[in-house]
């Protein structure tokens, strides 16, 4: 059995609400992009990096990284960024600068993928054109892997994109070859999970706020 969380923006609170939803076992890979947008960044990585889960590099983690480790700080802040740092002066005041280093050095470390027999879980997705994926592939790309209907010969479990073609931005998109996680959690309040057991699949949400889906 193993678990998938789907982008989480700094959603904390969701992230507490759906880790108690989950099964105990089994295996819990999380698909990256868990800073900036909502309140609770610093509070998000604090936990990932307490626990022993696979934690894969999203695009919001490499922004963070440009930023912190190499003063590329204007694609970060228009992208949220801003929050991020608002979150760890909140948490940590005066470290805050040390342990947006620390966690930044810690993203550095992250994979862009995790493969088992039967699923490749990533960020954003694959290129359908080539064999080897670069870093960018799985961590940026959207439009090409989205209407590629290609068997990649594991089915691929992704986040990044919360809205797309006819995919509202609530829903888990699942097709043939490929599963979607990102429900915009900073915004609906809706953090999404899937759990692959066997033959089986279980899509597993926290609420709604308020009336953000309506």
């Amino acid at each position: 059995m193993i678990t998938a969380i789907g982008d989480i923006h700094g959603r904390f609170d969701k992230l507490q609400e759906l880790l108690a939803l989950l099964p105990e076992e089994g295996e819990l890979v999380f698909l990256g992009d868990y800073v900036d947008r909502g309140p609770q960044s610093a509070e998000v990585v604090a936990l990932l990096r307490e626990t022993a889960h696979i934690c894969l590099l999203g695009n919001h983690e490499e922004l963070m990284i440009d930023a912190i480790l190499h003063g590329q700080t204007y694609m970060w802040h228009i992208n949220g960024g801003l929050a991020t740092v608002k979150s760890y002066e909140n948490l940590y005041g005066e470290a805050a600068e040390r342990m947006m280093r620390e966690d930044a050095e810690w993203m550095r470390t992250l994979p862009c993928s995790y493969t088992t027999d039967t699923h490749i879980f990533v960020h954003a997705g694959l290129n359908p054109r080539r064999e080897a994926q670069t870093r960018e592939d799985m961590i940026w790309i959207r439009d090409l892997f989205l209407r590629s209907e290609k068997d990649f010969g594991r089915h691929v479990v992704h986040g990044h994109t919360h809205s797309w073609d006819n995919k509202e931005f609530y829903q888990v998109e699942q097709l043939p070859n490929r599963t979607n996680l990102d429900t915009a959690a900073f915004h609906t309040g809706i953090l999404s999970a899937a759990v692959f057991d066997g033959d089986t699949v279980t899509i597993i949400q926290t609420e709604a706020d308020d009336d953000n889906c309506s």
